[in-house]
């Protein structure tokens, strides 16, 4: 990709809803089938594959961001959450890796926030979120767990070190993506490689994968091929005078073309990055 661009997009201040303001002048009045994300990066693993983040920043107006959960308001908001995990599954069958994170915050920054690693989000869960109940004459309606998440509860001031420390470290740019030709199947190996070889210790068949995987006939394809996998013996080396690990080819081939025609495995790419 060209060198001159630069791996910084402008600097946010205030929201620009000049566009949104359009869509709406656009569907004058008709529900919008559409739907925005709010921030989406795209990084390189160590292992060379590519990670798909898709952040989502949910307000708690009536409740603390802590106590707050998509489960309470599913049946406003369900269009949305399916559409964002929709996307992520997508991209996770294309052959990437992607994760969705839900950020609870608000206006009061003392209250913190709370991060939701999605595992999960189902429109006809088994799982009850809460049960009906009555509380000082209150009826509260059974609702069932649709978004199933792992969290973690944090200072504003840390999640906002952590999000800029990502935002910050994060190694490659969206756009480099677009000069690995071989991205899609060398994920797809990967993955396949990783079944077969459980498949292999447990002495069963391969009959299915999961969703974020290469399919059977990918795998049955892969444990077929004349030529085997590259062994990690057999691999070049982080020339970092400091590291010397095994780096995979499709990591070879991206430091000799950032970095001058040096051998450096993702971490080091990191250190040695301009």
């Amino acid at each position: 990709m060209n060198n001159k661009i630069s791996n910084h997009s402008k600097t946010l201040s205030r929201a620009d809803d000049s566009a949104a303001a359009l869509l709406v002048e656009l569907l004058e009045g008709t529900s919008g089938r559409n739907f925005d994300i709010e921030s989406i990066f795209l990084e390189r693993l160590e292992t060379g594959e590519w990670r798909w983040v898709v952040y989502e920043f949910l307000k708690a107006e009536t409740i603390p961001p802590q106590k707050s959960n998509p489960n309470y308001y599913w049946h406003k908001n369900y269009r949305k959450f399916l559409s964002l995990w929709a996307l992520v599954c997508t991209l996770r069958k294309a052959g990437y890796l992607a994760d969705l994170i839900l950020v609870n915050y608000a206006d009061d920054r003392s209250l913190g926030v709370k991060e939701m690693f999605v595992q999960a989000i189902d429109l006809n869960p088994k799982d009850v979120f809460r049960e009906e109940s009555t509380s000082d004459g209150v009826q509260k309606t059974r609702l069932m767990r649709h978004v199933v998440s792992k969290d973690t509860l944090m200072s504003f001031e840390d999640f906002k070190k952590k999000f800029r420390k990502f935002n910050d470290e994060k190694i490659g740019d969206t756009w480099e993506i677009l000069s690995d030709q071989s991205v899609a199947p060398i994920q797809y190996e990967y993955l396949a490689k990783k079944v077969l070889a459980a498949v292999a210790d447990s002495g069963y068949a391969i009959y299915s994968v999961n969703e974020s995987g290469p399919n059977a006939s990918l795998a049955t394809e892969v444990s077929n091929r004349s030529e085997p996998f590259l062994p990690v013996a057999d691999r070049a080396t982080c020339q970092d005078v400091n590291c010397g690990r095994s780096v995979s080819p499709n990591v070879v081939a991206y430091s000799k073309q950032h970095f001058a025609g040096k051998i450096y495995c993702m971490t080091c790419q990191k250190k040695h990055r301009s």
